[in-house]
């Protein structure tokens, strides 16, 4: 059956098919200025009482829910992130129940609708991860785009794996950054709690020339200061030679008066491409410890800044719902390393927002 569509239909479909967003051949322009915005409500069902069986854990079929309104650019990301704990009994610790983060988002260009990003991404025994959809074959992750104007129909998956935080190795982890020529400043995460990605596939979309790419390394949680830094993590995407590298932490500062009003926020400072050879230990003895030049933004470099704020409904010291609002900025930065970046954060959408 053809669908007729009518001209208040067709205009903006034409338009956007001569859109620059659309060329596909067109050599990357970078980009400053503001670059992700918009906002996340969060209501952690398994955290709430009434969700709760004698020993605290939460019952099975009950989900946290991320509604997501996010603007890329043109890039428009909205919809529904539901996440399902991994439950294991308490008595024998056989898994119960496993965990899952299921993806219902919308994709749009230029306000106008494209496909989406669906499908189910289960953990293994270990809590890893799985993007390639090997636990769930019937809904396996991808981004389902539409044709429209001069953008072909296609569907592209997701793909490798993903350790959360609780997963790996923890303890002390040294980390430096150079500030000039002469100095070198070195921070240490006293205890370490990392997200581990490894070769963690990004599907390509919502435009074909938005590329597919290959995410590695890791993103690790200090449990006392609550930041995230990064530890070799590189975006390598499809047709390129080298990898973008990603340097640099999100600071989770916390307002003053949080106990009354929940309020926090992660101040971003990640730079693209700044630092492709690692530190040696060398490299870290002859460094200042010295924390707030290490979390210091610097806007002088391509990367991403600006903050996404909190504000937490608690009971006690228990964050049981949360409403976000992006304002992070690029500073010479691709459209496409944006997005890479905001794919990557929003796989990680469970366990970033864990306590």
């Amino acid at each position: 059956m053809k669908l007729a569509l009518s001209p208040r239909t067709v205009a903006p479909l034409l338009a956007l098919a001569a859109s620059p967003l659309f060329a596909q051949g067109a050599a990357p322009k970078t980009i400053s200025g503001e670059a992700v915005t918009g906002t996340m409500t969060i209501e952690f069902h398994t955290r709430q009482r009434g969700n709760l069986d004698s020993s605290g854990q939460p019952n099975k079929g009950v989900k946290d829910v991320y509604n997501v309104d996010l603007k890329v650019g043109a890039v428009g990301i909205k919809g529904k992130v539901e996440r399902s704990p991994r439950l294991v009994s308490k008595v024998l610790g056989r898994e119960t129940q496993k965990g899952s983060i299921f993806y219902a988002l919308a994709l749009s260009v230029q306000n106008t609708y494209l496909g989406d990003w669906l499908g189910t991404v289960v953990t293994n025994e270990q809590g890893y991860y799985l993007f390639d959809g090997s636990g769930d074959p019937t809904s396996k992750p991808r981004i389902q785009i539409q044709a429209v104007g001069n953008q072909v129909a296609f569907t592209d998956t997701f793909g490798g794996i993903m350790l959360g935080k609780g997963t790996g190795a923890a303890g002390a982890v040294k980390f430096a950054r150079q500030l000039t020529n002469s100095k070198r400043v070195v921070y240490t995460a006293k205890n370490a709690d990392p997200m581990d990605f490894r070769n963690l596939v990004l599907a390509k979309g919502p435009l074909g020339s938005h590329s597919k790419a290959t995410a590695s390394g890791k993103l690790v949680y200090d449990r006392e200061s609550g930041s995230w830094l990064t530890d070799g993590i590189n975006i390598l995407t499809e047709g390129q030679k080298e990898p973008d590298v990603i340097t640099g932490s999100i600071r989770w500062i916390e307002d003053a008066q949080r106990a009354a009003n929940g309020k926090g926020s992660y101040v971003f400072n990640l730079r693209w491409n700044e630092e492709k050879q690692a530190p040696t230990e060398t490299s870290f003895t002859a460094s200042d410890v010295d924390e707030e030049s290490f979390f210091a933004v610097d806007n002088s470099k391509p990367g991403l800044t600006g903050n996404i704020d909190y504000v937490d409904r608690m009971d006690g010291d228990k964050v049981i719902g949360s409403t976000v609002t992006y304002r992070l900025t690029a500073n010479n930065m691709t459209r496409t390393q944006v997005l890479q970046f905001v794919k990557l954060w929003l796989c990680g959408i469970g366990p970033i927002n864990d306590e």
